[in-house]
């Protein structure tokens, strides 16, 4: 089944498109799709990921328009055909 990814602001420069579409398997959670997506742009593994490979606080990825973090099974939740995930760096300001 194929899903969307989404870049935003600095993520989007760091990985060279605004979108790109990932076939991924039946019952693939959202952090199997992260996964599998650093497989192919292993440079994002740095700024995404802390050394013990957990996803870092500050990065959001929003789920079909939901924080995966508000959503009840998290990074565990199961993808569906056609989602999208949008990857959104922490925004600062004053």
């Amino acid at each position: 089944m194929q899903i969307s990814l989404h870049f935003f602001a600095t993520y989007r420069d760091l990985v060279g498109e605004r979108s790109v579409e990932l076939d991924v398997a039946p019952q693939t959670t959202v952090r199997m799709a992260i996964d599998q997506f650093l497989v192919s742009h292993p440079h994002m593994r740095k700024h995404w990921c802390d050394q013990e490979g957990n996803l870092m606080p500050h990065l959001f990825v929003i789920l079909n328009k939901r924080d995966v973090n508000s959503l009840p099974d998290g990074e565990d939740t199961i993808l569906q055909p056609g989602d999208e995930l949008d990857f959104v760096p922490p925004v600062g300001g004053g």
